[in-house]
């Protein structure tokens, strides 16, 4: 069934980062860059990119992609989907494992599956990490509560890959030791203790010296050097406008885009009414099962990196695909909420109906990552008043060879944001196709002069 969704991207383009992480990077062409991948962050194919991101096994698998599927194209979306699928099973057996109920977790599994919140993760090829280092962490849980010693060498394995596919991985042992102390067996007639519970996640912090001794050597630094955009406290004024956003998105998938407009926050009010539902949910946290326990802190865990705002770009605060590796936990408690239901006909039915509903709701998602040019269009029908999305739309026109529509969004843009380079730039190469060239070279220097003062 979710195969059949996903095929339809098969026929999609290549789409945003996709250009330069995918088409315009040398290092996936042979396997003599292999080595580099590790030593090198994944945007240093490009001169000028800042060393952010530490992901030599996300090189790894698009290196595989490359050499599967040929040069960077549409049947790169085909091992994408491939990999939601291998999450999904991951999902699968680890709510089979927890709940120990076959229906209630293919049910659960099943929503996961087809959910709207996940086009992005899937229709989106640079966005394969979401899927790929989900199932390595949910691999990584799973085989260390069926190990049948002390330690699980397959789920330290899988640890260090997930770590080494993106940043987030490094919470893998967060989720052991929760895992220890909520499901795991007891020795005696208590539950695990917390001490036994962190001796079942230090091994796992050999991978994370590694990791980190790796990120250390590559980039020389341990964190981002992007500059922060906020303060702590603008920071944490965010946080519930970014959280309602989030929910709004998992409870009605509709009108999914790129991007969000989300203002930094200025009021306490809202941050006071979260601080009182986090005091409320803790309070009933302690009387819940095991399973809805391991069920919140999954979410809780995996959801706090992205609630780091402050080394992100303004505009840039939310992303549906942030929500990826959260939703396994919301399909852990729907798979427990089911558990204790006493199936009907009607029941069935009612499966059928919202599993036919979240299906039509993806179908109507996916294309928006057909091409840039659809792809922008719904982020600036989001995000009106975001230069840059102006300037992408505007770019995206410019390779269908409309410039006619290209040149307002690029005059918005510079509007917005006059210091902004990359607007005028296109506005060049609009002036140059309309025949202006005297326009052209004035509007290309102002971007040169831009570039230059703000990098």
């Amino acid at each position: 069934m979710t195969l059949a969704v996903y095929l339809p991207t098969l026929r999609y383009g290549l789409v945003y980062d996709d250009i330069g992480q995918l088409v315009k990077n040398p290092r996936l062409t042979a396997w003599h860059y292999l080595p580099g991948y590790f030593t090198t962050h994944v945007w240093a194919h490009l001169a000028g990119q800042p060393a952010n991101y530490y992901r030599p096994m996300f090189l790894l698998w698009l290196r595989l992609m490359y050499v599967l599927c040929g040069a960077p194209g549409p049947w790169w979306h085909l091992p994408t989907v491939l990999t939601h699928l291998g999450a999904t099973l991951a999902v699968f057996a680890l709510l089979k494992h927890i709940t120990e109920d076959l229906r209630a977790s293919a049910v659960a599994t099943a929503v996961f599956a087809v959910h709207p919140i996940h086009t992005e993760a899937v229709a989106w090829v640079s966005a394969v990490s979401e899927p790929l280092f989900t199932a390595l962490l949910i691999g990584c849980v799973y085989f260390y509560s069926r190990r049948k010693g002390r330690v699980s060498l397959l789920s330290l394995a899988l640890a260090l890959a997930a770590m080494l596919t993106k940043e987030v991985g490094i919470i893998a042992p967060l989720l052991i030791a929760v895992y220890a102390l909520t499901q795991s067996k007891p020795q005696s007639s208590t539950r695990s203790t917390w001490k036994q519970a962190l001796a079942d996640a230090a091994p796992y912090l050999l991978p994370v010296v590694v990791v980190e001794a790796l990120r250390w050597n590559a980039m020389g630094t341990l964190g981002t050097t992007m500059p922060a955009m906020m303060s702590r406290w603008q920071m944490a004024l965010t946080w519930p406008s970014v959280l309602a956003l989030d929910a709004r998105h998992i409870l009605w998938p509709v009108h999914l885009s790129e991007s969000y407009p989300v203002e930094i926050g200025t009021s306490v009010l809202p941050l006071i009414l979260l601080a009182v539902l986090v005091a409320a949910a803790a309070v009933t946290f302690w009387k819940a099962s095991a399973n809805v326990r391991f069920a919140l802190l999954w979410i809780v865990i995996t959801l706090a990196p992205t609630l780091a705002l402050r080394s992100l770009f303004y505009g840039d605060f939310v992303h549906d695909r942030y929500l990826y590796l959260p939703s396994v936990g919301l399909a852990l408690l729907l798979a427990i909420a089911l558990r204790h239901i006493h199936w009907r006909p009607a029941y069935n039915i009612g499966v059928l109906l919202v599993l036919a509903a979240l299906i039509v709701g993806t179908e109507r998602e996916l294309p928006v990552w057909r091409s840039n040019l659809s792809l922008f269009t719904r982020a600036v029908e989001t995000s009106p008043s975001n230069p840059y999305l102006l300037n992408s739309l505007g770019q995206a026109y410019m390779e269908e060879h409309q410039v006619a529509e290209a040149q307002p969004l690029l005059e918005r843009a510079i509007a917005i944001n006059p210091i902004y380079w990359k607007p005028y730039y296109n506005l060049a190469l609009c002036y140059q196709a309309q025949g202006q060239p005297a326009v052209a070279r004035a509007m290309y220097e102002r971007a040169m002069q831009l570039r230059q003062q703000t990098q």
